[in-house]
């Protein structure tokens, strides 16, 4: 199903998904990285299958393989783009979320249906803990839990930390069950304590259910979402539009923050500040000891799918946001040319100042752009329709510009190249369908 190729430029390709490295030009001393239009791809990943999440991590680039015949973790190996190992999913589950992926382990939830494909059904959720240097199970543990998992997992001093939010997706009534966060003795398998967390919320939201394997799976949602810690307190954003603060040690919610609509991804927490966007348009600025704001900035757009990039005294935050209808539950991506969905896309990248809020410039794009690359006084970010801008991170001049030709959904950067994950789907034309299954 899937082959390695090589020399092998993404406008020869017609129906796959890929994760390919790209050579730029840039100083050995790393000072900028300089865009190449005529850059060559060094090797492609090639498949039929559908990617998420591509992570770095030491010699190894980690990510979810999903389609019509299962699920696996694939790792490659960065320089060259071999398969290092794969880990199989069993047939009869599936990926609740994206993994957690650092350099000793891949850390996945998995789910087990009552009735296959009815997602409403009860299910049984399991942590599955991958050793990263050659994809071998170190242990399984099962949750106790038959509700979903909002966030990828985190573990900390041999607990795991979890959230999870009920079937029921009635938010308007005030009676409804709770949803709860948990502490997990890995150890003895029990509940050090359980938290309910309240799921009204004034409007409706985006629970981002992620069932990967399954004929309804929305990449526009399909990225990490970690629960950050410090060493007291863990922060995460909940379906309900909220971000909570709870204590490590017994599971008391400190505090909470109310935005406006759904919380697409976790904080940042960096120097004393809590960051993160929400898709009510908002850029947010908390004091992670009191929960209380320390600014806003009005970002025109969703600034909830991507983490800003912190530059000390500076952050750079993406906004973006996809005027159209999901066919199928998919949100299509993809050029101007291919169809007419795109037509009402808004995006642009920010530079504030950390302090205070304060936007020092903004940069418009006509496609949903991803988390820049800062390399000295430069920034390279890559947008959904392929196109690379190189900014001038003083004052978001462009410097260069270059096409890789390939619908882009990540961009990382590794040594001195760029690691894309990319799909390439010219077969659409107007009104065409976007299934999940040929990616």
């Amino acid at each position: 199903m899937c082959r390695i190729s090589h020399g092998v430029g993404p406008t020869a390709i017609t129906l796959f998904a890929l994760v390919f490295v790209l050579m730029y030009g840039y100083a050995t001393d790393r000072t900028a990285l300089k865009a190449d239009p005529n850059a060559r791809s060094d090797w492609e990943y090639r498949t039929t299958d559908e990617i998420f999440t591509p992570r770095v991590t030491g010699n190894r680039i980690v990510f979810v393989q999903s389609g019509e015949y299962g699920t696996q973790i694939v790792a490659v190996r960065p320089d060259d783009g071999h398969v290092a190992w794969q880990y199989h999913l069993e047939k009869e589950r599936r990926l609740m979320r994206l993994p957690t992926i650092d350099l000793r382990q891949v850390t996945l939830y998995s789910a087990r249906f009552a009735e296959e494909r009815n997602e409403d059904s009860p299910l049984e959720t399991r942590l599955i803990l991958l050793r990263t240097s050659d994809g071998s199970v170190e242990r399984t543990v099962t949750l106790p839990t038959r509700d979903r998992i909002v966030h990828s997992p985190f573990i900390r001093d041999g607990l795991l930390y979890f959230v999870s939010y009920p079937q029921d997706e009635n938010f308007y009534d005030s009676t409804r069950t709770p949803g709860y966060a948990c502490a997990l003795d890995l150890a003895t398998g029990r509940l050090k304590w359980k938290t309910a967390l309240s799921m009204r919320m004034s409007r409706a939201t985006d629970l981002q259910t992620l069932t990967i394997n399954s004929r309804s799976v929305n990449p526009w949602i399909a990225r990490t979402t970690e629960i950050v810690a410090d060493e007291s307190r863990m922060y995460f954003g909940y379906p309900n539009g909220r971000v909570y603060a709870i204590n490590l040690n017994d599971g008391l919610v400190a505090w909470q923050f109310r935005t406006a609509d759904r919380m697409m991804i976790s904080p940042e927490l960096r120097d004393g500040t809590l960051y993160f966007g929400s898709g009510d348009w908002n850029f947010y600025a908390l004091n992670p000891a009191t929960g209380r704001l320390k600014w806003k900035v009005a970002t025109g757009a969703d600034a909830g799918y991507a983490a800003p990039l912190y530059d000390g005294d500076r952050l750079y935050i993406t906004s973006g946001e996809y005027q159209l209808l999901p066919i199928s539950s998919i949100v299509m991506m993809t050029n101007a040319d291919a169809n007419d969905y795109t037509d009402h896309t808004t995006a642009a990248l920010f530079a504030v100042n950390s302090s205070d809020g304060k936007v020092l410039w903004r940069h418009n794009f006509d496609s949903v752009a991803y988390t820049p690359i800062l390399r000295d006084d430069t920034l390279t970010i890559v947008d959904s329709r392929g196109n690379i801008t190189e900014l001038e991170a003083k004052n978001g001049n462009v410097r260069r510009q270059a096409q890789l030709q390939t619908i882009v959904r990540a961009a990382i950067p590794y040594d001195n190249k760029l690691i894309v994950h990319g799909s390439n789907i010219p077969f659409f034309g107007r009104g065409g369908h976007y299934r999940d299954l040929i990616q």
